[in-house]
């Protein structure tokens, strides 16, 4: 694999400061610059070794980045699209690292349009240095860059190799920590991990190809899905485990002397509470840019609490001994899939 010449991480915290670090350690980079609001932050990263340049302006670091890594707060993430954009060449890839992608990639169709009718505050599309004329196209077909890839109402005539970036793919490692912060950064965070993408439909094969190789070299198993189907599997998976948590935690703290009975709490609170730590204003970012999704699960969990409530109420040990053997069985299947 030819090394990526310039990437840059725009938020260098747990998970930007990562894959920053795995990047580095599989050595897929000749040059990564970091940017992040907190200056500690980006000290912090220059320090381990995990970034070569600090940028004050995200705008600056992405300026002729061969690669681009969004990994900011989940509501930030198109408005940090909207400011870098300008900014990008015409060959850059961009990725972001939110938690949810419907609300992203409705955002990113509209800005990753065909490039060379993008103009910056000059009046130039990024990276050219005319005198302004317009370019002429490949095709002279109209693109429609808007088409969903789960939607079958419509198709791009122009391919999308022939369509010039920047690009943008939907990215989501499905790793991390309930801690935060560039210290806690591990540049084994992906290895054997889930990380699945959510390419727009105008993004050229070759390059979801490129992104695919590089999460590979890292030790990611690469996942492609819709926008949709992965908010919807997330609020499954990832979601409601840790809104669960936050709930149990909350229960148990408001019990009479919670604090007396928590001194004899073994592994099994703390496993199945651990996620409840996580950082409270970047799950309500998350939670609401996927409410539909988490509201229903969350219905279909109260329904399956109420069931054990009533059986315990009514005495009906059958009804648990069910309900709780069908749960073994799917818990088994998930480390051991058929």
């Amino acid at each position: 694999m030819e090394k990526i010449s310039r990437t840059a991480i725009i938020g260098v915290g747990l998970m930007g400061g990562s894959l920053a670090g795995a990047l580095r350690k599989n050595d897929i980079c000749k040059e990564i610059i970091g940017w992040d609001r907190e200056n500690s932050a980006l000290q912090a990263a220059r320090k381990a070794d995990i970034i070569d340049t600090a940028s004050s302006d995200p705008t600056a670091a992405v300026k002729e980045a061969e690669l681009v890594i969004i990994a900011v707060p989940t509501a930030a993430i198109t408005i940090t699209l909207e400011k870098i954009y300008p900014y990008l060449s015409s060959s850059t890839l961009v990725m972001d690292l939110g938690s949810t992608k419907q609300e992203i990639l409705q955002q990113a169709k509209k800005m990753f349009i065909n490039y060379r009718n993008q103009a910056n505050p000059k009046g130039q599309a990024p990276g050219d240095t005319s005198t302004g004329e317009q370019q002429p196209e490949k095709s002279k077909k109209p693109a429609n860059p808007f088409t969903d890839s789960s939607d079958n109402s419509g198709s791009s005539e122009t391919s999308p190799a022939d369509i010039p970036g920047p690009y943008f793919i939907g990215g989501h490692p499905i790793a991390g920590s309930e801690k935060s912060g560039v210290k806690w950064s591990n540049p084994n965070m992906f290895a054997g991990a889930p990380f699945v993408l959510t390419p727009l439909p105008r993004t050229p094969e070759s390059r979801v190809k490129q992104l695919t190789a590089i999460l590979e070299k890292l030790g990611a198993r690469v996942y492609q899905f819709t926008p949709a189907d992965h908010d919807r599997y997330l609020a499954w998976i990832s979601h409601l485990p840790q809104l669960a948590a936050s709930a149990l935690m909350q229960t148990i703290a408001e019990q009479p002397n919670s604090q007396r009975a928590l001194e004899l709490a073994g592994s099994g609170l703390r496993d199945t509470t651990r996620i409840a730590a996580s950082d409270a204003g970047i799950w309500q970012d998350i939670i609401f840019s996927n409410q539909e999704n988490i509201s229903a699960i969350l219905q279909d969990y109260i329904t399956n609490l109420e069931k054990l409530q009533q059986a315990v109420e009514n005495s009906n040990p059958e009804a648990v001994h069910q309900l709780m053997t069908s749960a073994a069985r799917a818990r088994v299947k998930l480390d051991n899939p058929e």
